[in-house]
């Protein structure tokens, strides 16, 4: 868990990989991507299927995905040959409001 997290936004990843749970193989919360031993960039929730990654789902709430982080996920998805990851921000805000898992999770898809 990163150390700056609200405990609004630590709370929605859960609630959100929660939801997930069903659609996918294997949810990782903050998985690191590396290159050449650096840290590229951090997901929030990385989702995997039987293929391997398959999603990745980025909580807002005080910023949003920068477009810095949104270029590097793109250049590390390309540099590796991944293709069909698609890239989901969610408002934390959002997810806390509920008070069931709804049928339909608002997002705005990023990267794809």
């Amino acid at each position: 868990m990163k150390t700056n997290e609200s405990y609004l936004h630590i709370h929605a990843k859960r609630v959100l990989a929660d939801w997930l749970h069903d659609e996918y193989e294997r949810i990782v919360d903050e998985e690191q991507f590396c290159v050449y031993g650096s840290v590229w960039f951090i997901a929030d929730l990385a989702c995997y299927d039987n293929d391997g990654l398959k999603d990745i789902y980025e909580i807002v709430h005080t910023s949003d995905v920068d477009i810095w982080k949104q270029w590097r996920m793109n250049f590390y998805f390309h540099a590796h040959g991944w293709k069909g990851i698609t890239v989901y921000r969610v408002d934390a805000s959002w997810i806390m409001k509920q008070i069931r898992k709804p049928e339909i999770i608002s997002f705005q898809k990023i990267l794809s």
